[in-house]
């Protein structure tokens, strides 16, 4: 996956209906279940689930401008974004990096290998950005000092689109990108109507590889 650099400001790299994003090298990814039986030591009930991984497919593309790099993502499903029940559940999404070699896009990382994750959810009216070494062991980042991650999400003709931005700035203990450098990047999805939360979602399976355009 290729980051492209353009010439423009933060708030058009948050612009759903910006040009730019024409211009950005799109790729459809393949989405699966998480394979849940793997996490049977420690959550055994987790582990029993079989009918998650209900969106199938993620179109993914990214822009960054020197300053911020800005994630699109858009996958067809209905509309889930209430909880007016305690079984109901809504959208999300995220965008997950790992912070050591070896921490797996699965969990969202292990014990002593963390990934950092921009979470988005259909209800909310700011992402999140976490450090997590596994489902169960995830810390919220708050406040611009810590993370400046913005989102903008639509949900249009049965689809959603979700821009996430955040400054290519180093911050202690969140993942670095370099302009000009590489690194690895992963998806999840949540489908509220399936009553997706935790480990029960689709991935894009491990980690692959991104660049980030000088």
């Amino acid at each position: 996956m290729k980051v492209k650099r353009i010439d423009a400001g933060d708030d058009t790299l948050l612009d759903l209906a910006a040009s730019v994003w024409n211009d950005a090298q799109a790729m459809r990814l393949p989405m699966a279940p998480v394979p849940l039986v793997l996490v049977q030591d420690w959550s055994p009930f987790l582990a029993k689930s079989e009918d998650h991984g209900a969106n199938k497919s993620l179109d993914v593309a990214a822009l960054h401008n020197g300053k911020s790099l800005a994630v699109r993502l858009k996958w067809a499903s209905e509309k889930h974004d209430q909880m007016p029940d305690l079984d109901s559940f809504v959208d999300g999404a995220a965008v997950l990096f790992p912070l050591v070699e070896g921490a797996p896009a699965m969990t969202m990382g292990a014990k002593g290998k963390p990934t950092n994750a921009w979470f988005w959810k259909a209800n909310q009216k700011s992402a999140m950005e976490v450090v997590a070494e596994s489902f169960t062991a995830v810390q919220r980042l708050e406040g611009k000092a810590t993370s400046d991650l913005k989102t903008v999400a639509q949900h249009q003709n049965g689809e959603w689109q979700v821009i996430f931005r955040r400054s290519l700035a180093n911050r202690d203990g969140l993942v670095q990108l370099p302009i000009g450098g590489n690194g690895k990047i992963a998806f999840a999805l949540w489908n509220g109507g399936n009553k997706e939360r935790s480990g029960r979602k689709s991935f894009s399976g491990d980690f692959m590889d991104f660049s980030i355009q000088k």
